[in-house]
């Protein structure tokens, strides 16, 4: 299950369902995300304004966050690939 929202110029998301599995909302103008489902693997958020990411209690294999506002990450999941 895919939630696919590049380049829209969102400022927020609502929360997400819970059998998430990629999230891929890069390029929007995000300053936060919501809480992630514990089923996510893939989280692309690259080209917005965020601050800080939610906390990463899923099974994260990628996560692409470039090209933001953080000045830190949460705690990473052992299941991280790539980064």
């Amino acid at each position: 299950k895919q939630l696919l929202c590049r380049g829209n110029h969102l400022s927020n998301l609502p929360s997400l369902p819970n059998n998430l599995e990629e999230l891929y909302c890069d390029d929007n103008q995000l300053i936060n995300l919501p809480s992630l489902p514990t089923t996510l693997s893939d989280l692309t958020c690259s080209n917005n304004q965020l601050i800080s990411l939610p906390s990463l209690n899923c099974p994260l294999w990628a996560l692409w966050c470039w090209n933001n506002q953080l000045t830190s990450l949460p705690p990473l999941p052992l299941t991280l690939n790539t980064l």
